[in-house]
């Protein structure tokens, strides 16, 4: 696991500029890497020198398991949301790139679960995410936001803060529906026009072998949606495992991931 830091960042540090995005890694099912996109993303960005805020929306907290060794402190994204804490103090570093890029995050913890009353009452009628993440808007180019893997308050609140949602898929068909149903179930009703800030789809864990991905190729091909294929690699895993980082890594087996994630950040980002 990578040595963490607690670090506060303080709303007046002006490092990055030109504002933030906000990106929303989403599916209606699980199982297919939504976190591992969300990890990968961030660091494709931070590498090149930019500074990246993981946020884990998730109760059950895949994203900061995978990234900190433990959480410093018993506040996280909840508490937050709650309104018993400031956004700045609950973030702590996962990495620092000789770039000079870094990757944030801010935790989750599986009382978040319980705490969704309380904070629906405060969320009824706002943009509350978006509204605790604004103090940030300088100091971070990209904002990512891991969301659980079913219909919740948790995954809506994420989607109506994001600028940019990012399904991601495997080789699956159900993954595809899954993705169907979200843009379904949201389209409208919220105002959120789904399918409308999608720049494109993530076809994780490609694997040539499996006569399974030929069908969602041509399942995303019908829908006529942009999708970049990260392809599954046995090294990548025992990796993103460990908490370390692809782009720290010289071996040439994760080196067709790390141009994927570096695609998916310039296609998103420019960077």
């Amino acid at each position: 696991m990578p040595r963490v830091h607690k670090k506060y960042i303080r709303e007046k540090d002006t490092k990055t500029e030109g504002g933030k995005m906000i990106v929303t890694v989403a599916n209606e099912k699980g199982g297919v890497g939504k976190t591992f996109v969300a990890i990968n993303l961030a660091d494709a960005i931070a590498s090149k020198g930019e500074r990246v805020l993981l946020v884990d929306l998730d109760p059950q907290s895949n994203l900061t398991m995978r990234t900190l060794e433990k959480v410093l402190t018993e506040h996280h994204i909840g508490h937050v949301l709650a309104g018993r804490e400031k956004i700045t103090s609950i973030i702590h570093t996962v990495r620092v790139y000789d770039s000079g890029g870094e990757v944030h995050i801010a935790p989750s913890k599986p009382d978040l679960a319980f705490m969704q009353d309380e904070i629906a009452r405060r969320w009824m009628g706002t943009n509350l995410l978006r509204k605790v993440l604004n103090p940030l808007e300088r100091v971070y180019s990209t904002i990512i936001i891991d969301t659980p893997p079913m219909t919740s308050i948790f995954q809506l609140m994420a989607l109506q803060a994001a600028d940019v949602v990012l399904p991601v898929v495997s080789p699956d068909l159900n993954s595809v529906e899954g993705v169907i149903a979200l843009a379904k179930h949201y389209k409208g009703g919220t105002g959120f026009d789904f399918w409308g800030n999608v720049p494109l789809v993530v076809l994780n864990k490609a694997n040539k072998r499996l006569s399974m991905l030929k069908k969602v190729r041509s399942l995303l091909d019908e829908l006529k949606v942009e999708y970049i294929e990260v392809p599954q690699r046995s090294a990548v895993s025992r990796l993103h495992e460990e908490g370390l980082s692809l782009f720290d890594s010289n071996s040439k087996a994760v080196l067709d991931v790390v141009r994927a994630f570096y695609k998916i950040a310039s296609r998103i980002r420019g960077v």
